[in-house]
């Protein structure tokens, strides 16, 4: 399993999530920010810009994480809504879309 090397909080509740094998994620929250676990990144002014990672997990607070695992689960499935995995940042462009 991939190492977490570094979280970016980007516009419209998006994560750009870096991993140690070269890949980058882009991790749209936008649709679960009604559910309770992720309820308090909206709710809480500035809460979902101060995310961190340590490796295994982007969290926010002692109640509010992500595992390198869930985070995967939507990168490794085909055609997933809510994730785009792609290459590291010295082999593309990136998109203007994609900056904060």
């Amino acid at each position: 399993m991939p190492k977490i090397e570094s979280v970016e909080p980007m516009a419209g509740y998006r994560l750009k999530i870096a991993l140690d094998n070269g890949n980058v994620l882009i991790l749209d929250l936008s649709r679960k920010l009604n559910t309770t676990r992720f309820r308090q990144l909206k709710q809480q002014a500035g809460l979902f810009g101060r995310a961190l990672a340590d490796g295994e997990r982007v969290y926010w607070d002692e109640l509010t994480e992500l595992s390198v695992g869930e985070l995967m689960e939507p990168a490794l499935s085909e055609g997933a809504d809510g994730c785009r995995r792609r290459a590291p940042p010295e082999t593309m462009n990136e998109r203007e879309e994609d900056r904060p």
